[in-house]
Order: C-alpha cells, then sequence, then structure tokens
C-alpha cells in the first residue's frame, strides 16, 4: 500500500508507457478506494472529479480536516493526462478500474488529446460516478466476476475474444453473484476503438482458476491451514489473525489505509494469447 503513493504510480506509469512500442498494448489495473474531489479543471462538464485515493510516503490518504486529500488523491484528468504523454500513442490501452466513483476516471470526452492524437483505448470500471463499487473481503465484486469471466471463456474453448466479449461475459457473472442490497453498473468507454474491435491480451495459456472460484485459506481442513502456513511462513490471513487476537492486547490509532492492487504491463504480440 505504501508504495501507491502519486509519486510511485506516475513512475510505474512512465516506466511501463516508456517501453510499448506500435500495436502494443499497456494494461492498467487498479484496486481500491477511489471518491470524487470537485474539480479544479475549468471548462470540465460536471463539477467533480473522479479521484484515485492514494498514500503519502507514510501509508496516510487524508487528514482529520479533510484537506490533505487534495494533496495525495489523484485525479481523472491528472491520470489520463499522464497516461497520454508516456504511452506511444501507436500502442493500445486498456484501463481496468475496481473503485468507487470510476466510470469516467479516463475522461475520454472531457480531454481532447486522446481523439487528436487518434489513440485506441479502452477503460472497465466496477461502477458509474455516482455509484459505489461493493468489496467481499476477498476481492472486488468487479474484479472477482471479471476473473470468473476469463475462466469461464477458456472452459468454453474460446481461444482468442475481443475486449467487448470479456465485458459482456463480466457482466453475467456479477449478475449471477452480486451481493444482496447493493447494485453497481459495470461501464465500458473507449476512444477510437470499439471494445469488440479490441483483442484481450490477458488470455491464459495454461489452466486457469479465478481466485473467486477457488476456497479460502481458513475454509480449508486445520491441518491443511497449518501446513500452507509454515511453507508461507505463518503469514495469515486477515480473518485467522484477528480471531487470535488477545483481548488485553492494547488497540493501535486507525489510520485509514486503503487497500490497493496496481499493476501496469506492457504487452507484446498483441493479436497473440499473452499469459
Amino acid at each position: 500500500n505504501k508504495q501507491c503513493t502519486r509519486a510511485g504510480l506516475l513512475a510505474a506509469i512512465r516506466e511501463v508507457g516508456q517501453r510499448c512500442r506500435p500495436e502494443d498494448y499497456f494494461v492498467f489495473y487498479y484496486a481500491g478506494h477511489g471518491e470524487t474531489l470537485v474539480t479544479n479543471k475549468l471548462g470540465k462538464t460536471g463539477d467533480k472529479d473522479q479521484c484515485f485515493c492514494l498514500v503519502d510516503h507514510r501509508g496516510n490518504t487524508d487528514d482529520t480536516s479533510m484537506t490533505y486529500r487534495q494533496q495525495v488523491w489523484m485525479r481523472d484528468h491528472e491520470f489520463a493526462s499522464n497516461l497520454l504523454a508516456s504511452v506511444n500513442p501507436q500502442a493500445k490501452i486498456i484501463v481496468l478500474v475496481d473503485a468507487c466513483h470510476s466510470g469516467t476516471i479516463c475522461d475520454f470526452d472531457e480531454i481532447p488529446e486522446w481523439k487528436e492524437r487518434r489513440v485506441r483505448a479502452v477503460s472497465i470500471s466496477g461502477c458509474e460516478d455516482s455509484q459505489t463499487a461493493a468489496g467481499t473481503g476477498r476481492g472486488g465484486q468487479f474484479t472477482r466476476a471479471m476473473t470468473r469471466a476469463v475462466q469461464k471463456l477458456q472452459q468454453d474453448g474460446e481461444k482468442s475474444y475481443s475486449t467487448g466479449k470479456l465485458f459482456n461475459r463480466t457482466l453475467m457473472q456479477y449478475r449471477q453473484h452480486k451481493l444482496e442490497g447493493h447494485s453497481q453498473n459495470l461501464s465500458v468507454h473507449g476512444c477510437c476503438v470499439r471494445p469488440q474491435d479490441m483483442v484481450w491480451p490477458l488470455q491464459p495459456r495454461a489452466q486457469y482458476v479465478s481466485p473467486a472460484n477457488s476456497p479460502p485459506l481458513c475454509s480449508m481442513p486445520k491441518i491443511a491451514v497449518l501446513e500452507d502456513r509454515k511453507r508461507h511462513r505463518w503469514r495469515d490471513c486477515i480473518s485467522c489473525s484477528s480471531s487470535r487476537r488477545s483481548a488485553s492486547q492494547p488497540q493501535q490509532p486507525h489510520v485509514l489505509q486503503p487497500k490497493k492492487n496496481l499493476a501496469s504491463t506492457a504487452c507484446r504480440n498483441p493479436e497473440a494469447a499473452c499469459q
């Protein structure tokens, strides 16, 4: 989490973006907290910016006055501008965001450079700008649905498919496994390419099982759990460690530290299946 600072995120985008050649894929994935701030961009449609809730070098994302967020979080137009500045315009960009208020995180309609440079880009988000994205304790609903869709497409014998087909299958998996009492509209946006015309580059070559279809560590038999922890040097999962916490152990001050998973990668030979 402490690596997911503004500086760390921008450095990762630049590092991977500079390696992209024409027809390569640049894939950005973020799972964590998202929020909105009153926009600071003149002429923007609407009065809100969609934001990644990042952290500073100490792991803090805000303060009690709720003003520190202005320095730490990253706004949508700042994120999009750095993508445009870092990635070869002849490469293809896929942005995947499992966070609240993330529907238009790429600002395709607000930043004219997307269309002026004819950048082919698709974004898929776990919800619309006005919505929240549900978590499960084992990953967000969007991420779990997407990985289940990848597994199902492989089981159906799909050797190569489009980003549009993956999105449609992700919708099906979300509706099948959605949480009661919460709804979110998965959203897809694009620039200069339709999702059904962009090959999905992350198709596993080996047999793939979604983490959402795998049993959690704590549901395994007790002996198996102990053996697994020995192999992993007793790194407990959250629910196991919390159940053994002593009632007399002093509580530590709580600082909001959002869980994040940030991944960027450049994919060669985009028309071939990539791991």
